[in-house]
This record gives structure tokens, sequence and C-alpha cells, in this order.
């Protein structure tokens, strides 16, 4: 919770190779906060992204990449904090400049620019959004962001346990989708 590790033999050996204490550095005053991360995203053995919140009373919510497998670490919240308040749930990215990250009250925040700014979005739920996922998961790299089926999830608050997002015009240009059982042991 407090930390991010790696491993490179099937979970045998783990390492720490957390954002924190090297770049997270407590605001003034709150001399003993860390980071309780809430999700991560790692799009190949070097580009990973980390979110995390500060819980403090100056919001301090952090996002982190790497593009170096962790051994240094970019802190890429840049606007965030004044977008508006809540927890970070979770992370999604298409790829290492474009992606989503979501917050309490139907609150999506998006980046074209690889963290360096985020805006935000509204559902039309004030759900608590703690999950997101592409649908097909993996696509050519030919294919945008601004196409592809994004679902959110979360506890059903507020009578939207999974919501599909995007505008109907640019995400169904996908060729038709068949959904397959991933279970091997149907029938028993």
């Amino acid at each position: 919770r407090g930390a991010v590790y790696k491993t490179t033999d099937a979970g045998a050996t783990w390492t720490n190779i957390s954002p924190f204490p090297a770049i997270n550095i407590s605001p003034a005053g709150f001399a003993s906060s860390a980071v309780s991360y809430t999700d991560i995203i790692a799009l190949d053995n070097n580009t990973v992204f980390v979110v995390g919140n500060m819980f403090t009373s100056a919001n301090n919510r952090r996002i982190y990449k790497t593009i170096d497998g962790g051994a240094s670490w970019i802190d890429i919240s840049s606007n965030i904090d004044l977008l508006s308040s809540g927890n970070l749930n979770g992370i999604l990215m298409h790829d290492a400049n474009n992606g989503y990250v979501v917050v309490p009250g139907g609150v999506l925040y998006k980046t074209n620019n690889g963290g360096a700014s985020w805006t935000m979005d509204l559902a039309p739920t004030a759900n608590l959004f703690t999950a997101l996922a592409f649908a097909p998961k993996t696509v050519p790299a030919s294919v945008a962001m601004i196409n592809r089926k994004l679902f959110v999830s979360g506890p059903n608050i507020n009578g939207a346990p999974l919501m599909e997002y995007g505008n109907p015009s640019n995400i169904n240009v996908n060729s038709t989708e068949t959904v397959t059982s991933s279970c091997d042991n149907i029938g028993n």
C-alpha cells in the first residue's frame, strides 16, 4: 500500500522501486505523510504509472511515471490538485501520453501529453469510480485513444455500477468484438 514492488522472476523475489521517498516530499507541516498507492499500470517492462494519495488537508494527490523500469520516477501530478477534490482511485493509460485517472463523484481526469497537464471530465452520475478498462483490452498502435471504448466501474452507490464512456460516434468505429470465456472449468 505504501510501496511499489517489481519482480523479474515471476514473483520469486521482489524489489522495492517506490517513488517514495526520493521524489515524494511531504508537504510543509506534514512531515510524516506518505503516499498510499491505489493503482498501478505497466505499459511494458519500463513504462509504469502509479497513483496515490497523501492523506492531509492539502489534497496532495500524486501520479508518478517511470520510463526506466522504476530506477527513476517523474511526478506528473501537475494540475491534478487544482481540478477538484477526491482521492485518485485508478489509472488506465492507452499509451505513454494518453490516459485517464478516476476519482469519486463521477470524475475522470484525462491527459493527452503524458501527464504534463490533466483535464476534468464529468460522467452523468456521481458514482464512486474505482476501476477502468478498455474493450478490447489491446488494439493496434494505429488506433487513437479517442476511438477506445472505456468502461468505468465502482460500488453501486448511485445506480451506475458499470458505465460505458466515450462519444459513440468515436468509439463505435472498432470492428465487431466477440467475448469468449477465459475459464477452463466451464461445465464442471
